[in-house]
């Protein structure tokens, strides 16, 4: 595909994503969805992956410490990463459909279903907050993840653990958010080794459970690198590694970052 095209496509991909999520906004009654998706601050971006400081360090092992955020948004988060002792030595980067005029760092512009400007076995990890949720390949996406990462190399995402509420009604625009299991399918396809775990961040103890604000992680790892022979069991760890230390995490988010956008609007339990 020319350049022409390659635009082209993307620019209707990018239209598509956008109308689905002015949908989801008007259903859920917020004005800022939109914004709130693509403007993640550290102290969100990190809330929602349950943490990534193992996440890291594996990578820091890796014959490439390249990260790709697919969707990366204005690409803040991982502007503000770029700042914690935990991202030095690794290189991360954003993907999108366009280059937003407020983005923190130049994004490279692909689809998440090709990944077309990323190099075969160029990346230790992958990031992916929601983003791939809209993809209506999500196959493609997991097999162009394949594709870039090199042996070992870490794949790790959150979506929604099922369907939202507000995808169910019957009307004349129909919504739909792909969910984690139908990624989680495709990864175990390839024999990777994959975890995830239900996680609902923002509720309280006590109170009751919301089965449709539940969100998934979901992590996996590449095989074929001879330095993790015995392959099982890598991405369950690292799950509950990164969740283990995702509050001194947040913190050092509050200390750098405390009037980002996002991070300074905290969505407390119970908000």
């Amino acid at each position: 595909m020319n350049g022409s095209g390659e635009a082209a496509e993307r620019e209707a991909i990018a239209r598509q994503i956008k109308a689905s999520r002015n949908l989801e906004s008007g259903r859920l009654g917020l004005e800022a969805w939109y914004k709130m998706e693509t403007d993640r601050g550290s102290r969100n971006y990190l809330t929602e992956l349950g943490g990534l400081a193992a996440t890291l360090e594996h990578i820091g092992n890796l014959s490439s410490n390249r990260v790709l955020d697919i969707g990366a948004g204005t690409a803040r988060a991982i502007s503000e990463l770029k700042e914690f002792d935990m991202a030095q030595g690794i290189q991360l980067e954003g993907t999108g459909l366009v280059q937003p005029p407020d983005a923190s760092q130049k994004l490279i512009l692909t689809p998440a279903e090709t990944l077309g400007r990323i190099p075969d076995a160029s990346c230790g990890g992958v990031l992916a907050v929601f983003s791939i949720a809209y993809s209506e390949a999500p196959e493609r996406v997991i097999e162009s993840v394949d594709r870039v990462l090199v042996p070992g190399g870490i794949f790790k995402g959150v979506l929604m653990a099922s369907q939202p509420w507000m995808t169910k009604a019957s009307d004349t625009q129909q919504l739909i958010i792909r969910t984690a299991d139908e990624f989680q399918r495709k990864l175990e396809s390839l024999s990777w080794d994959v975890a995830s775990a239900v996680n609902d961040p923002y509720r309280e103890p006590g109170m009751p459970e919301r089965p449709e604000a539940e969100r998934k992680i979901l992590v996996a790892v590449k095989p074929g690198n001879k330095n993790f022979p015995f392959l099982s069991g890598i991405a369950e760890q690292i799950i509950e590694e990164d969740r283990r230390s995702l509050s001194s995490q947040l913190r050092i988010a509050d200390e750098k970052f405390p009037v980002s956008p996002f991070n300074s609007i905290k969505i407390e339990p119970g908000e």
